[in-house]
């Protein structure tokens, strides 16, 4: 039970807020600070240690005198637009300015608290936006925020006991050797259907197939240099929502090479023979060809052989698939692909690799079979 000068109330939602002096505003007047708890006890504990932080450390240090929008504009200009791609940082300063900043901007960095954030992601999920985009704005705040406590314009992180929402992920199935088959048929008779193939024997992105350029084929080694990707990135000012950008590939793993089949060697010379002067091996009128045009190009193809419900990222996947199928070691794949590290690998093919434990086992069987 509370007590009477302690600041703790019970919520009508049934949870504990407690309330402490963080200081003073700019204007003089009682900043005050938040803590929330499911019982007394445990709300007590935290309110103590928050009036004990903010009774000794103002002495020590300035706290932040702006609102959340002056400070991320500020970090997202000297920390990450130094540190990342050019993609990378549209995908930030957009993802701040159109999610984070109208409901929170304004708000006092030193003021802002846990509760407040989680008003935010309620808010964000009543957008009808994905797990994963949530997850990827609110990584980006978060960010933000770590900086100013390594900075030490606040003495709490807002962040502390925030839950992000959490969703079962669907897993992007592999094409199966029919509809494969299917596929690669009217692709080599198509004009457009190249990047379709291209995908099923290399496992290339749709932006790393957009940016490839004729340099980047060793015809002579039989080899693909991935170093490119070209996408839309969105814009936070302007006219304009999207802008398109050749960059480096994502990652360093991502820049990588991958070796070329006969097959998709010759239909790459054909291509080669009927646009000589070209820079990009899919291009228009100097250009790369976008994303979204080979998107609508691929789209017209599975509508011709129904269906059309075939995503382009699913040629990636079903590339890796068959080279599990093939008892290829999972290491050479996950090079191949250009993932981080072999368990990003592990994690997305699971299922695929049942017919490789399956066959292990078979084998171990024969073995102790063989040995009686």
């Amino acid at each position: 039970m509370s007590k009477r000068g302690e600041n703790i109330y019970k919520r009508k939602d049934g949870r504990w807020e407690g309330r402490y002096i963080k200081g003073r505003k700019l204007d003089g007047k009682i900043q005050y600070g938040y803590v929330y708890a499911s019982n007394y006890k445990s709300l007590k504990d935290k309110l103590l240690k928050m009036k004990y932080l903010y009774q000794i450390e103002p002495r020590n240090r300035q706290l932040y005198p702006g609102n959340v929008k002056q400070w991320l504009t500020h970090w997202l200009d000297t920390e990450i637009k130094t540190k990342v791609k050019l993609s990378s940082y549209a995908s930030y300063q957009y993802k701040v300015e159109h999610y984070i900043l109208p409901p929170l901007g304004e708000c006092l960095l030193s003021q802002l608290n846990s509760e407040l954030i989680q008003r935010f992601v309620t808010d964000l999920r009543k957008q009808n936006l994905s797990v994963n985009t949530i997850k990827t704005i609110l990584s980006i705040f978060k960010q933000g925020i770590n900086s100013a406590m390594e900075a030490e314009y606040i003495i709490e992180n807002p962040f502390d006991g925030v839950k992000v929402p959490s969703e079962q992920k669907s897993k992007v199935k592999a094409l199966s050797l029919e509809a494969q088959r299917q596929i690669e048929e009217i692709s080599q008779k198509n004009p457009n259907g190249l990047p379709t193939f291209l995908a099923l024997y290399t496992g290339m992105r749709i932006g790393e197939i957009s940016g490839l350029q004729w340099s980047d084929i060793d015809f002579e080694r039989d080899a693909i240099l991935v170093s490119h990707t070209y996408q839309r990135m969105p814009l936070s000012q302007g006219t304009q929502k999207t802008q398109l950008s050749l960059s480096k590939a994502k990652s360093t793993s991502s820049e990588r090479m991958i070796p070329l089949g006969k097959t998709t060697k010759n239909m790459l010379l054909d291509w080669r023979s009927k646009t000589p002067d070209s820079r990009f091996v899919f291009e228009n009128n100097g250009h790369p060809v976008e994303p979204r045009l080979l998107t609508y190009h691929f789209k017209k193809i599975m509508t011709e052989i129904g269906m059309p419900d075939i995503h382009f990222h699913q040629l990636r996947h079903t590339f890796a698939t068959r080279c599990l199928e093939a008892q290829e070691n999972i290491a050479v794949i996950s090079a191949i692909l250009g993932h981080n590290s072999v368990k990003t690998t592990l994690d997305i093919y699971t299922d695929a690799l049942t017919f490789q434990k399956r066959t292990m086992i078979q084998k171990m069987e024969n073995n102790r079979l063989l040995t009686k």
